[in-house]
């Protein structure tokens, strides 16, 4: 399922989060649209719980300074007026909020973006391009749920694509 505009009508990002904190399911806000985010299958949870776990434990035990943030965490690119909730990120040191809310950071160190092929557009091409934009963001990795197969990009010109 792709993501999809709720309505056509424009809001503020102040009738976004007074929607977003009523409502039982997600939303993204892209420069006043709202857009419904798609339930994740079971692939695309374990991946999800797996990066995050992982990436949890290894910097426990070398004591390094970054945190793991799941998909309840919205990362706010001001440059495009969006507000997107990455599956898994890694902040270094301490989370900046945007405007103090703490439901949103706007310095991500690597973000994660599981997809599937229904997602595979809008994840792929135009979320990796709003995270590219973050100046703190240094590193994205999309995965798929479709196959075994990963790409790293990072804030260099440089994509590697590993897999099976």
């Amino acid at each position: 399922m792709v993501a999809a505009p709720i309505q056509k009508k424009r809001y503020s990002l102040e009738e976004y989060f007074e929607m977003e904190e009523k409502s039982e399911e997600k939303h993204e806000f892209h420069n006043g649209k709202i857009i419904l985010m798609p339930g994740g299958s079971v692939p695309h949870s374990k991946i999800a719980v797996n990066i995050t776990s992982i990436l949890n434990y290894w910097i426990e035990a070398n004591n390094l300074p970054f945190y793991v943030l799941n998909s309840d965490t919205k990362v706010r690119i001001e440059h495009f007026n969006r507000n997107v909730y990455p599956d898994v990120l890694v902040v270094c040191e301490k989370p900046q909020y945007w405007k103090g809310r703490t439901d949103i950071i706007v310095n991500p160190t690597i973000v994660f973006e599981v997809f599937s092929n229904s997602t595979r557009e809008y994840d792929r091409d135009g979320k990796f391009n709003l995270y590219r934009s973050c100046p703190p963001s240094r590193n994205t990795c999309l995965l798929t749920s479709s196959s075994r197969w990963w790409t790293i990009i990072s804030s260099s010109p440089t994509v590697t694509t590993f897999g099976k």
